[in-house]
């Protein structure tokens, strides 16, 4: 969902005065045929696109507005669902993926490591901290794995968009030799 503020006019289709319409804690007088021009935030919700604004009047009670723009629909695609990384101890090997904001809306991006492992074998290169992503604009992600000891380490990195994990995540497989 997001909050938008829309810009339009009412009209009055009530053969009488309907006494008052409500805008931004301000109220007016609104005539037979007279408009008036409002903003009012708004929330869209899947599959809603007609609202009321409600006046003070038992016969003409509700003003029926529409509202065409197109709902808030963030949304984003991973490249790949996981990599795999083999490195020495003490070595390195990096590899890249990109996000694409799919959505319709710019989106807010923050990458996490998570468990189930330790993941601090695993650096961002690239793609660190919040970014902002335009619709239809990617985001390349460059992650270093260095591994300090023999053995196998899995840790997910999950980008967060707009604070939740609809992306789903990418799993990172590390593999230490010696």
């Amino acid at each position: 969902y997001t909050d938008e503020t829309r810009s339009g006019r009412i009209k009055s289709n009530c053969p009488r005065e309907i006494g008052r319409v409500r805008d931004e804690d301000r109220t007016y007088e609104l005539g037979p045929g007279e408009t008036h021009a409002f903003h009012f935030d708004l929330e869209p919700t899947l599959g809603s696109a007609n609202y009321e604004i409600v006046a003070s009047d038992e016969e003409c009670d509700r003003i029926p507005i529409s509202w065409n723009g197109e709902l808030a629909e963030p949304d984003c695609f991973l490249s790949v669902s996981s990599l795999t990384f083999e490195a020495e101890v003490g070595g390195t090997n990096s590899q890249s993926f990109t996000i694409e904001n799919t959505g319709n809306v710019t989106i807010d991006l923050d990458l996490q490591f998570r468990e189930p492992n330790d993941c601090a074998v695993f650096e961002l290169l690239s793609g660190e901290g919040e970014t902002r992503l335009a619709p239809g604009s990617e985001l390349r992600v460059r992650v270093r794995y260095t591994p300090d000891v023999v053995g196998s380490t899995v840790c997910h990195l999950i980008p967060l968009v707009d604070g939740s994990a609809s992306c789903g995540f990418v799993t990172l497989l590390g593999t230490a030799t010696e």
